[in-house]
């Protein structure tokens, strides 16, 4: 059998198993590479307000660990410019610091041809993030005055986590929870996708939520808060909307009302997503920074 020596070590997680692959990388005196797809000091923050002193230390020295990795690598692949920065404030020299997205299968996430007499808004969240979790709360009345004008709309929430439950008796509270499904975490998203009409992600915690660019290849309209990673993936107007909670009900009601603005919008932002978020895309860049690296 044929001995191989790798010349480099890509890791695209956090925690234990990060500093763990750090250290075999140091053993085997191969070049050490990170992805990263969240803010995990943003995470240890939140963290703070709820965890025990036992985890809190724990998380604590894991975040000191990996902050001192990241600081060490040769380059690190953060997936949005705002996670960029925070690496840079963390220390990260700019230099090894690389932006690479990550590729959406267009044919997977795709426009549904099903015809529907009613239209349905449809959330996919991280319940085991408060951040989240309250950020998607704290539009459930404008969403319950949108239901109770429209009889015909539905509001779905998919999504499973540890503030799961605090969500559900949320919902029960709202005057047409009747026509709010929470349905947990599902397998096959894009067949929920294809069952929805618009997309709304409100969030205070994302590094660049993977479900507004797979809503947005299934062709659904997107409309979020101007929270930074979704500034970076919605061009306001043309491949979705960014709006605040005072606008949000106008803004739902629009596109309720006007389907040519709902599929212009989506089709617009299929058109970003197959552009810039295809396999053939991504692929490229990442085979350009590892053929950098590895000359180096």
């Amino acid at each position: 059998m044929r001995k191989e020596t790798p010349a480099l070590f890509i890791i695209d997680c956090s925690g234990m198993i990060f500093i763990v692959s750090y250290i075999i990388s140091l053993f085997y005196k191969i070049s050490f590479t990170a992805r990263m797809r969240g803010n995990i000091w943003q995470t240890f923050e939140e963290q703070k307000t709820y965890l025990g002193f036992p985890e809190l230390m724990y998380m604590y020295v894991i975040l000191k660990l990996c902050t001192y990795i990241l600081r060490k690598s040769c380059r690190v692949f953060p997936v949005s410019t705002a996670l960029a920065r925070e690496l840079e404030a963390h220390g990260v020299q700019k230099e090894r610091i690389r932006i690479l997205r990550f590729p959406v299968d267009s044919e997977k996430f795709r426009p549904s041809e099903k015809k529907r007499d009613s239209v349905t808004i449809l959330s996919v969240t991280n319940f085991s993030f408060k951040a989240k979790y309250k950020a998607l709360i704290s539009v459930l009345p404008h969403i319950d005055e949108v239901l109770t004008a429209h009889k015909d709309v539905r509001y779905t929430v998919v999504g499973d986590g540890t503030f799961s439950d605090e969500f559900k008796e949320a919902i029960k509270k709202m005057k047409n929870s009747e026509r709010v499904s929470y349905v947990g975490y599902q397998e096959k998203i894009e067949d929920v996708f294809g069952e929805s009409d618009i997309f709304l992600h409100f969030s205070r915690m994302d590094g660049f939520p993977a479900a507004v660019v797979e809503a947005m290849s299934c062709g659904l309209p997107v409309v979020a808060n101007p929270y930074e990673a979704m500034v970076e993936q919605i061009e306001h107007g043309v491949t979705g909307i960014l709006v605040d909670s005072p606008s949000l009900k106008e803004t739902l009601e629009l596109l309720i009302e006007d389907e040519k603005i709902r599929k212009e919008l989506g089709q617009r932002g299929r058109s970003y997503v197959k552009e810039k978020f295809s396999r053939e895309v991504i692929s490229e860049e990442i085979r350009r920074e590892i053929e950098d690296l590895v000359q180096k």
